[in-house]
């Protein structure tokens, strides 16, 4: 399996864009002990803050309560997370970019495969657009689409992503660094399952 994904964990906010939200919320599936699920009662805690801290606190705890085993609600706070940065830097911005990616990491997670493919590929659009073709969080996003790509059995695509995502690792942080070595597992990997052997060694040879 791929999974060499980026964290769905962010810790800053971007401070100019301070508006308080005064959106309706989608509703939050309410965990059924809700006593004992801290992110279901911090929801309340940061109804005074501005949208985009509540943006980046949902991402969080939709993190956590994905790695707890309550995916349903997890995605429900992604959700809510990627509306909330729509409603205050529009369509195009990466940040709205990154919340994509993260929600589309736990629909893939949860079996949503097609959602999850569809997420990507608009994330990828908006980072190519707004940060340029090579930059590394287009490396993310290609690797990610990799990793749907390969969960459905579509190797060959897969393949064509993850070279692309390796190329513009080597470039950005050059050949040894651990960005770059996680794009090679994942490309050996890929190679495995193509059952294409003598690819998966030679890039082997290049793993620390």
């Amino acid at each position: 399996m791929f999974r060499v994904l980026t964290s769905l964990t962010l810790f800053s906010v971007v401070a100019a864009c301070s508006t308080t939200s005064n959106l309706a919320r989608s509703p939050i599936p309410q965990p059924n002990d809700p006593e004992a699920t801290q992110g279901w009662q911090a929801v309340r805690a940061v109804e005074d803050g501005t949208t985009l801290e509540r943006a980046v606190w949902l991402n969080n705890e939709a993190n956590r309560e994905q790695r707890n085993g309550d995916p349903e609600v997890a995605q429900a706070m992604s959700e809510l997370s990627l509306e909330l940065r729509r409603e205050v830097l529009g369509h195009g911005h990466p940040m709205v970019a990154l919340a994509m990616n993260n929600l589309a990491i736990i629909k893939n997670a949860n079996g949503d495969h097609a959602e999850a493919k569809s997420l990507l590929l608009e994330a990828l659009s908006i980072r190519e657009q707004s940060l340029g073709n090579h930059h590394p969080a287009v490396a993310v996003t290609l690797n990610n689409l990799a990793v749907v790509l390969s969960d459905v059995g579509d190797h060959g695509t897969a393949e064509i992503l993850l070279r692309r995502s390796l190329t513009i690792r080597e470039a950005a942080f050059g050949k040894e660094h651990a960005k770059v070595q996680a794009a090679l597992s994942n490309l050996v990997r890929n190679y495995e399952a193509q059952g294409r052997s003598d690819l998966a060694e030679s890039l082997r040879q290049r793993l620390r």
